[in-house]
This record gives structure tokens, C-alpha cells and sequence, in this order.
């Protein structure tokens, strides 16, 4: 059961990357057009913006 409930927070992480990404990709866009763009908890779009970040996906 644990199992199902991190791959589902895992796939929950990775629609909210490929949200942010599919946004940047249209246009650029700043953090504040960026966040009205997403529908997720500010939160976990801060979390997942940062690992994108982390990772080298994405420039501050």
C-alpha cells in the first residue's frame, strides 16, 4: 500500500514538472505569470519549480 501511495506522489510531482515545463516552453514567463498558470498547491509547485532547478532543467 505504500507503494501505490509514493508512485502516486510521484506521478503527482512529475504532472506538476511537466506543467511548469509545457508553460515555459509556450513562452517565457515570469514567476508570477508562472504560478497563475499552474493548478497545484503553491507549495508542492515551489518544490517541484526548485527540483527543476536543482536538477538543471530550468535557469533562476
Amino acid at each position: 500500500m505504500c507503494k501505490k501511495i509514493i508512485r502516486s506522489e510521484d506521478m503527482g510531482n512529475k504532472r506538476i514538472k511537466n506543467q511548469i515545463l509545457r508553460a515555459l516552453k509556450k513562452r517565457k514567463m515570469s514567476f508570477w505569470e508562472l504560478i497563475n498558470y499552474q493548478d497545484s498547491h503553491i507549495v508542492e509547485f515551489m518544490q517541484n519549480l526548485q527540483e527543476l532547478i536543482d536538477d538543471g532543467r530550468l535557469s533562476e
